[in-house]
């Protein structure tokens, strides 16, 4: 990864290098570097669940 900006690079090694994930989804266990990928995750259980498999109850 290379960037002209100095503070889009600590983004990339917080949100991809660092072990730190201080964002949690407010619905599951899940934790996340960046709150882009958190609310992306939330998502998951906002969507409406019109699909069943029809081998399952």
């Amino acid at each position: 990864y290379r960037s002209a900006d100095s503070s889009n690079l600590k983004t990339h090694v917080k949100t991809k290098h660092s072990k730190e994930m201080p964002f949690k989804c407010d619905s599951c266990l899940l934790t996340f570097s960046d709150t882009k990928e958190v609310q992306q995750h939330a998502l998951i259980h906002q969507e409406s669940k019109t699909h069943q498999c029809l081998h399952c109850d």
